[in-house]
């Protein structure tokens, strides 16, 4: 359920500010919810802790965001937006919601996606060493514990192969590749996915979740600009994807969510020209 808000550009999802009584942050939602929607949720469960950066004219803060479940068609009927904040909701499915929602609320809703369970963010993101509840969501059962244990295990025990210690005189970024291939990779960030796929370091691991993310965000960030984690999947060179038909499908699924119009679109980087390359190349 995504809304769009009269006061401010792009969409958002049901939520607001705690009252400074004594409100709580799950009393602040369900009084968020009924205000906006008229829902009345009753459950639900935390799904991420997201620290606001502070800015010159605003401190820090927190976000809680959480699952609340699944609207039935009855309440869906019965929803009344508040129509001094909103002027129209919909429900969309995940890819969707995430290329509608506002930049900060899509990077939060799609780290919960990817790996489902509680995560800690900072600016939406994950942090480096910093863990969560990992869970699969309403996949099948052997699915769920299939990704609970790689969620668990790094590149180095999934490939059976571990990289010796980098020497004495490597460069930061190398020592920085080694290092994350021996972390769970339910602790891997956007950014040390682009970093470990630029050095082809476990690339047949992480490029899987990489597509995963990218498919929700095809404009997903790590720490250089919108759209470096695709600039790094499409540096293969074409006759990589001959070879691996699954994960070229879904480049091509990731490819056609690529919207050039998009204000956040870097045309003044090489994502342009790859996705041209790619886009020739796949067929």
């Amino acid at each position: 359920l995504v809304l769009k808000p009269t006061y401010k550009s792009g969409w958002t999802i049901p939520g607001g500010v705690m009252e400074a009584n004594g409100e709580t942050p799950w009393e602040a939602c369900q009084r968020e919810v009924f205000e906006e929607t008229g829902l009345r949720v009753s459950a639900g469960r935390l799904a991420a802790v997201d620290t606001r950066p502070a800015k010159a004219r605003r401190a820090m803060g927190l976000r809680f965001l959480f699952d609340c479940g699944v609207v039935t068609d009855e309440q869906a009927a019965s929803i009344t937006l508040q129509s001094t904040e909103l002027s129209d909701h919909a429900f969309l499915a995940p890819r969707e919601a995430l290329a509608r929602l506002r930049p900060a609320v899509s990077r939060r809703v799609a780290a919960v996606l990817e790996t489902g369970g509680c995560r800690y963010l900072e600016d939406g993101r994950p942090v480096e060493g910093v863990g969560g509840c990992v869970s699969s969501g309403p996949d099948p059962v052997r699915a769920r514990e299939d990704r609970r244990s790689l969620a668990t295990r790094s590149i180095d025990e999934i490939e059976g192969v571990r990289w010796p210690d980098p020497p004495a005189d490597a460069s930061r970024l190398v020592s920085r590749c080694h290092d994350l291939r021996r972390m769970p990779l339910g602790r891997l960030s956007v950014e040390d996915l682009r970093l470990l796929l630029g050095q082809d370091a476990g690339t047949d691991v992480v490029l899987p979740i990489a597509l995963g993310l990218l498919r929700h965000v095809p404009l997903i960030e790590g720490d250089l600009y919108p759209g470096d984690l695709l600039v790094a999947v499409l540096r293969r060179p074409d006759s990589f994807w001959a070879t691996r038909p699954v994960e070229a499908d879904l480049l091509r699924e990731v490819l056609r969510r690529v919207d050039r119009d998009d204000p956040n679109y870097p045309a003044d980087t090489d994502l342009p020209v790859l996705v041209a390359r790619a886009l020739s190349a796949l067929g």
